[in-house]
């Protein structure tokens, strides 16, 4: 059984990997082929930069989706 804190955190950590994953599409390649360095480089550090986008978004009350993922988590646990 997960705590009211875990469950939160869980959910949290769930729309923040979703954000990240809509803003790596997002992006694109409209970050520049150089701004991190080489095109491997870039690649690392973008995948970085968008995934820290991603939990920053859902710590500032993200789009929506933790509430509903903790929601669906809490009526899991009644069953």
């Amino acid at each position: 059984r997960m705590s009211e804190a875990q469950i939160k955190q869980t959910a949290q950590d769930f729309e923040a990997m979703f954000v990240a994953q809509m803003l790596e599409q997002m992006f694109g390649d409209s970050l520049g082929t150089e701004l991190f360095g080489d095109e491997e480089t870039n690649e690392v550090y973008k995948g970085l930069m968008v995934e820290e986008y991603g939990k920053q978004i859902a710590r500032s009350g993200g789009i929506g989706i933790a509430d509903y993922v903790r929601a669906e988590l809490l009526k899991q646990q009644e069953i």
